[in-house]
């Protein structure tokens, strides 16, 4: 059996640039669920590894069905945050 792989695809998302409680980072960012290859359900996570700070630019680069990779923390806890983001591949 294999494990869950670190890359995915895109199907769908949410940008944010309004600070909120309880929100995983600082504003703006963008949460979205990844379907991770080798499974059959999403998960919810953020993507980044680019410029998103303007809308009009962010939403030229993210789209639906593009593949996402993992980018770790340099610091791992065991936390869902050890994951810092998915970037387009």
């Amino acid at each position: 059996m294999g494990g869950v792989k670190q890359e995915g695809t895109l199907v769908a998302w949410c940008y944010t640039n309004y600070r909120y409680f309880g929100m995983p980072t600082e504003p703006p960012f963008i949460g979205a669920l990844i379907r991770l290859d080798g499974t059959d359900v999403n998960f919810l996570h953020l993507i980044g590894g680019f410029d998103i700070s303007d809308f009009d630019n962010t939403v030229k680069v993210v789209k639906n069905g593009m593949k996402l990779k993992a980018v770790w923390s340099d610091d791992r806890k065991g936390h869902i945050m050890d994951i810092r983001y998915f970037s387009p591949v």
